[in-house]
C-alpha cells in the first residue's frame, strides 16, 4: 500500500542542508528496509527544488515539490499542502520527526550528534545531497575549463589538479548575542579574514607545486559576491596566488543545485586522480554545504574557529566541533593555540602545516 510523506524543509541554508540528509535517510529506512512504497512532496523554497527531488528520488520514492517563496512556512501552510495531497498529520516528516524516528528504530546504528541546544542531528559521514547529471556534468566542464588553463598558463601538462573551495566572512552578521554590541563582537569571532587564509592557500599552492600538484582555489563565499571577489583577488595577487581563486561563474548565495553540484563533481574529480581536494571554511552555511555535500573519502577538510568563550545559547560551534570530533579526521576543527581568541593568524598557520602534512602521507600512501 502506498504511502504519502510530506517533507518540510525550513528557509535557511544549513539547517536545510542537514534537514535533508535525515529526512534523506528516513526514507531509505522506509524504502530499502522494510520495502515501504514512498510517494514525496516537498514543501520547501524554490533554490532547493533541483536537490530536493534529486536526493529524495536516489531512495526510489517518488517525489513531487511545492514551493512558498511567496509565503511564510507556518502551520497554515504545512496544513495547507498536506490537505492538497490528502497526506495525515503523522506523515509530515521534519529533521526532529525523522532523527527521532532513525533513533527509535536503529538505535546506535544511527550515530548523533548534538548541537548547542542538545538536539540529535545525523553524523555526516557519506556524501548524501545531489545534484542533476546536467548540473554535474556543466560544473564538471568548468573545473577541466580551469584545470586546462592553470596548466597552460604553468606550463605543466602532466600535473594532477586538485581543488580548494574555502571561505571565510561571516558576511550575513549574526543573531547570537542579547544586544547590537554583543552581536558585533561575536561576529568578529566568526570571521576567518581573507588576510590569514589567502596566504596560507599560497603557501599550499607553492608546496604542493613541487610535487607537480596545481592547487586551484574556489571562493564558496555567501555574501556581496563582486565586493567579496574583488577583495579576495586582490589579496590573492599581493600574495602571488597561481592560479589565483575562482568562483567557477555560480551564484553562492542562491544557485544551490550548481552548488551541490560542484562538490558532487570534485568528489568524482579525486576519484580520478587518486588525490584529495582540500577545503579550508568557516561560515555555518558554508561548512553545511561541505558537510553534507562531501564525500569523506575524497577531500580533507578543515573548520577554522576560535577559543572565545560564549554562553552556550550563542554558541553554534558546539554542533561544528562535535561533526569534527566524530568525522574520523577528514573534518579537522582548527582553533588558536591561545586561549579565549580569535587569532585566525594561529589558525591559518596550523591549517598550513596539517593540510601539507596530510597530502604528503596521502602521496606516499
Amino acid at each position: 500500500m502506498q504511502q504519502k510523506k510530506l517533507m518540510v524543509i525550513v528557509d535557511s541554508i544549513g539547517f536545510s542542508l542537514r534537514s535533508m540528509r535525515s529526512q534523506k535517510d528516513y526514507l531509505d529506512y522506509l524504502i530499502n528496509d522494510q520495502k515501504q512504497d514512498i510517494t514525496v512532496v516537498v514543501l520547501a523554497d524554490s533554490a532547493f527544488k533541483e536537490v530536493a527531488i534529486e536526493t529524495f528520488s536516489r531512495t526510489g520514492a517518488k517525489v513531487y515539490f511545492e514551493d512558498y517563496n511567496d509565503s511564510i512556512l507556518n502551520d497554515e501552510m504545512i496544513n495547507k499542502i498536506a490537505n492538497k495531497y490528502n497526506i495525515l498529520i503523522y506523515n509530515i516528516v521534519t529533521e526532529r520527526h525523522a532523527v527521532d524516528f532513525l533513533r527509535h528504530n536503529l538505535g546506535d546504528n544511527y550515530p548523533t550528534v548534538k548541537d548547542n541546544k542538545g538536539i540529535a542531528h545525523p553524523v555526516p559521514n557519506k556524501s548524501c545531497l545531489f545534484a542533476s547529471e546536467k548540473t554535474i556534468e556543466k560544473v564538471t566542464k568548468k573545473l577541466f575549463y580551469v584545470a586546462h588553463l592553470a596548466r597552460d598558463n604553468r606550463d605543466y601538462q602532466d600535473a594532477k589538479v586538485i581543488f580548494l573551495p574555502f571561505s571565510g566572512l561571516k558576511t550575513f552578521g549574526t543573531e547570537y548575542g542579547a544586544n547590537d554590541r554583543e552581536q558585533q563582537k561575536i561576529s568578529e569571532y566568526m570571521s576567518f579574514p581573507f588576510e590569514d587564509s589567502i596566504p596560507a592557500i599560497g603557501k599550499i599552492q607553492k608546496e604542493l607545486k613541487e610535487h607537480n600538484i596545481i592547487v586551484i582555489p574556489i571562493i564558496i563565499q555567501y555574501g556581496n559576491l563582486e565586493e567579496i571577489h574583488r577583495k579576495v583577488i586582490e589579496i590573492s595577487k599581493q600574495h602571488n596566488l597561481n592560479p589565483l581563486p575562482t568562483s567557477l561563474d555560480i551564484d553562492w548565495n542562491r544557485d544551490f543545485a550548481s552548488q551541490a553540484g560542484f562538490f558532487n563533481a570534485i568528489n568524482q574529480w579525486s576519484e580520478k586522480t587518486g588525490l584529495p581536494n582540500i577545503a579550508i571554511v568557516h561560515g555555518s552555511s558554508s561548512l553545511h554545504l561541505v558537510e553534507e555535500c562531501a564525500d569523506p573519502q575524497r577531500i580533507i577538510a578543515f573548520y577554522a574557529t576560535h577559543t572565545e568563550k560564549l554562553n552556550i545559547e550563542d554558541d553554534g560551534r558546539i554542533y561544528h566541533l562535535a561533526v569534527a570530533e566524530a568525522s574520523g579526521g577528514w573534518l579537522r576543527a582548527v582553533q588558536p593555540l591561545t586561549p579565549y581568541s580569535h587569532n585566525y593568524k594561529q589558525v591559518a598557520q596550523q591549517i598550513t602545516e596539517q593540510a601539507l602534512l596530510l597530502i604528503q602521507s596521502w602521496i606516499d600512501g
